[in-house]
């Protein structure tokens, strides 16, 4: 089920919109801390969990800001 399937099931009234902008600060927060950690060659860059969440950052930070990214 998706977010909003699953979030209107709960409350069909529930004002869902801002979700993606939370969305967005997240992918944002992924993709930043990253990138800190690839140009100061800080082994996380390689190890950390996020690593594995950066394709899906870009494509909800695209869909947060219509902006087009790519993780790297």
């Amino acid at each position: 089920m998706s977010r909003p399937v699953a979030y209107r099931a709960a409350n069909p009234r529930a004002e869902i919109g801002p979700l993606d902008w939370y969305v967005g600060v997240h992918a944002v927060r992924i993709l930043s801390e990253l990138a800190v950690w690839q140009r100061e060659h800080d082994p996380r860059s390689n190890s950390h969990p996020w690593r594995l969440l950066a394709p899906a950052a870009t494509v909800l930070l695209t869909r947060a800001t219509g902006i087009t990214t790519a993780a790297r």
